[in-house]
């Protein structure tokens, strides 16, 4: 299972986002898409919406044990994303008892930093859309998170975004989005 979050962006060093036991300089995020930032020189874009700064799990493993490590300049400045990343596929790593584990321990993660405490719905549609290609790539079932409220829209089933989530539900099986109110 894919566990999808769309949020503040995610701690990536954080020990329950890693491979558990001797593996734990190897990350679980297949995939960063820091929606708000814009390429440097090697850096690479999302190639559908031709934004922001897309980082993969070789990039991420990479940043893990380089000396000195910083080629990831994507942070969860007020730690949500990271908090919401934890709850739903946190596998209790960084935790001495190894007790505290969220919904989905042993998923894979991407993420979508698509705000800093609020968000365009043009980088929540894009997200939606990138972790559901992700999924379909993979041939993995997706949960996608958004614990992200608001009140711009009548929450009624036809804002932009939600109807975006209604072609990902209702297009196959596998598929489930989660939103806050």
């Amino acid at each position: 299972v894919i566990i999808g979050i769309i949020d503040s962006g995610i701690d990536f060093k954080h020990l329950d986002f890693r491979m558990p036991g001797a593996d734990s300089t190897k990350s679980r995020i297949l995939y960063l898409w820091d929606q708000l930032l814009s390429t440097n020189t090697g850096e690479i874009v999302e190639p559908s919406s031709r934004t922001g700064v897309l980082y993969n799990n070789s990039d991420i493993n990479q940043d893990l044990t380089a000396t000195p490590a910083g080629k990831i300049r994507s942070f969860d400045t007020n730690g949500h994303g990271t908090h919401v990343a934890g709850t739903a596929a946190g596998n209790g790593e960084a935790n001495i008892s190894k007790m505290h584990k969220g919904m989905a321990p042993e998923a894979d993660i991407v993420i979508v930093k698509a705000g800093n405490g609020s968000f365009s719905i043009t980088n929540i549609i894009n997200g939606l859309k990138f972790i559901d290609s992700i999924g379909r790539v993979l041939n993995k079932p997706v949960v996608i998170n958004m614990s992200l409220g608001g009140l711009s829209y009548a929450q009624d089933g036809y804002a932009p975004h939600e109807l975006v989530v209604d072609q990902i539900t209702n297009a196959s099986t596998g598929r489930v989005v989660a939103i806050a109110a």
